[in-house]
């Protein structure tokens, strides 16, 4: 069997009532792009039906996009599918999901029903101010963590200076009340925004093969190490799907969410 593997990629829809283009970050892609054997599947945001079905069956493994907007199309497609990873994997089909920023809050949200999110100052937090803060007691029973080398653990516990762009997220003190994250996730880092105030910035599930991260580990090349743990993940897959016609579409270059003053480098597809 091939070792190569075909990680999702859900496309995002920009916020308003009637986007004009749906899109993916270009950094995403050159996390996955620096891992060998990783095959991204661009996956289109309007999906519905029996095609979300289709895809599940062709990945090995789901990648929640980053960003700032949720647009209730997307949103919904990812509930959906976060639906069908969970039973497949208590059914004894491996398959894994990672999310990052946006992503991590919708993975949680989806098993802990979070909206509405706490306020944190994080905004274009480029560079945190604070280091991450890693639990020491989680350091080798993570999954995630017991993959890094010693040389790239110390990195992220002593050097690693994350990329942080949010305004929402989870505190350990609501993380621990919601009995339904405490039995879903363990935390395995926090860190603090402008203010001081702490929010967990990684997590991995307990029982599922489910990983967040509060940070944009794909905006920093020393972290592609966990692209290769995904990988490594999704090779536990055993799907064998036929790739459905709607994957990978024509995209064009340019920037996203310039309706919220951001422009970031992106691929587009018009809608």
């Amino acid at each position: 069997m091939s070792t190569t593997r075909r990680i999702g990629v859900l496309m995002m829809l920009p916020p308003g009532p009637a986007p004009t283009y749906s899109y993916v970050r270009t950094s995403v892609l050159r996390w996955f792009a620096a891992i060998p054997d990783i095959d991204v599947v661009i996956i289109p945001a309007t999906i519905t039906g029996s095609e979300i079905a289709a895809y599940f069956e062709y990945i090995h493994g789901l990648f929640l996009h980053p960003d700032w907007a949720e647009h209730p199309v997307y949103a919904q497609t990812v509930r959906t599918l976060l639906t069908m990873a969970v039973q497949a994997n208590r059914s004894g089909d491996y398959f894994p999901v990672w999310g990052t920023c946006l992503g991590y809050e919708s993975m949680l949200d989806f098993f802990g029903a979070l909206q509405p999110f706490e306020r944190f100052d994080a905004r274009r937090l480029e560079r945190a101010l604070s280091r991450m803060n890693l639990r020491t007691a989680e350091v080798h029973r993570s999954r995630l963590l017991s993959f890094a080398t010693k040389a790239q653990l110390t990195h992220l516990r002593h050097a690693y200076v994350p990329y942080f762009d949010h305004e929402y997220g989870v505190s350990v003190t609501r993380f621990n009340k919601n009995a339904a994250l405490r039995s879903s996730f363990r935390i395995l880092s926090t860190c603090h925004d402008r203010t001081g105030k702490e929010y967990i910035s990684m997590v991995e599930g307990r029982d599922l093969p489910f990983y967040g991260t509060q940070f944009h580990p794909d905006m920093d090349r020393a972290m592609t190490w966990m692209a290769a743990f995904f990988l490594k993940e999704a090779r536990r897959s055993r799907h064998t799907g036929f790739c459905p016609p709607s994957a990978n579409p024509p995209l064009s270059s340019g920037t996203c969410l310039e309706e919220m003053n951001y422009r970031i480098p992106c691929l587009r597809q018009r809608i």
